[in-house]
């Protein structure tokens, strides 16, 4: 009796481990390119799907090198999502070389998500298209129809979750809108010109930008423009990017003492949590560290 008791118990659990073996292989898998992209996608599918982000650091996006681990997470992908060809630059040179029937969503193509142009260049698109918390509502919803067309015993698992994201995201920005709407009258200045769907949404506006080329190195007039700035009015802060590699910005402010504080549009950088977004999804926790960085340096 005992030996039929025991052989019972096996055969139960190797029947329960064999399904949980076929779900996970069943699961789709994701591939997204950025990590703000990353955390809405987990946001939403949460444990129902394999999910892979390619640029695990603050790497640049336009000249990344593809990782044997990327390329294999791609082959397998049921799903790709990015920003666009241009921005992804060798993602997208991979992608075609792959099959057609790969599917894809790129963020700039989706039909309602805003698009700025260029201040340097009106025909060229500023792809930084995530810091408006509205395109990534558009986004998240254009997500969900593709995944219930990908998996359709979980759809309603994630129109929940996209209910839910849409909650939080809507209250966070009201929560940034209202965090930010005393800062108006601040003059600050951006080292980098990557951040205007962010100034465009939450009505911020720098007194000026100094480099809206990534320069390696400040050209001579906007230095100029820079230092005649400072002798007419006051600026409270200088921000600049956290992927400034020669810390050009930080430099700038200590040479001319200036308080000076670093932007991180990606999210990968940030050590430690804002305490007000610790049950937040990734993605509205991006934003409100942004607005909280600019918030500190400007008070």
């Amino acid at each position: 009796m005992r030996f039929f008791i025991l052989w019972f118990s096996m055969l139960v659990l190797s029947i329960s481990s064999a399904y949980s073996q076929d779900d996970e292989l069943a699961k789709i898998n994701i591939v997204s390119s950025i990590n703000p992209i990353y955390q809405v996608v987990t946001a939403i599918t949460k444990d129902k799907v394999n999910n892979f982000l390619i640029y695990k650091k603050n790497y640049s996006e336009h000249n990344y090198q593809l990782k044997s681990a990327d390329v294999k997470a791609i082959e397998n992908a049921d799903l790709v999502v990015m920003i666009d060809k241009n921005y992804e630059n060798n993602l997208d040179k991979y992608l075609e070389q792959l099959s057609s029937s790969k599917k894809i969503i790129t963020l700039s193509q989706i039909k309602q998500i805003k698009l700025l142009k260029l201040r340097k260049n009106s025909q060229k698109n500023d792809f930084h298209l995530w810091l408006n918390p509205q395109n990534i509502t558009i986004f998240a919803q254009d997500l969900v129809e593709n995944l219930c067309h990908l998996s359709e015993k979980n759809c309603q698992f994630f129109k929940d979750n996209l209910n839910n994201f849409i909650k939080e995201n809507n209250l966070i920005s009201s929560q940034i809108s209202e965090q930010l709407t005393d800062l108006k009258n601040k003059n600050f200045i951006f080292y980098r010109d990557c951040y205007q769907y962010f100034e465009e949404y939450f009505a911020l506006k720098p007194i000026l930008i100094l480099d809206d080329e990534h320069r390696k190195e400040l050209k001579i007039s906007r230095y100029k423009e820079f230092v005649n700035t400072l002798e007419n009015q006051r600026v409270e802060c200088l921000f600049g990017d956290i992927n400034d590699e020669n810390n050009s910005a930080q430099k700038l402010a200590k040479n001319h003492h200036l308080k000076f504080a670093k932007i991180d549009t990606i999210g990968l950088n940030d050590q430690e949590k804002n305490p007000k977004a610790i049950d937040l999804n990734g993605y509205s926790q991006i934003l409100l560290n942004l607005a909280t960085t600019i918030d500190n340096c400007l008070r």
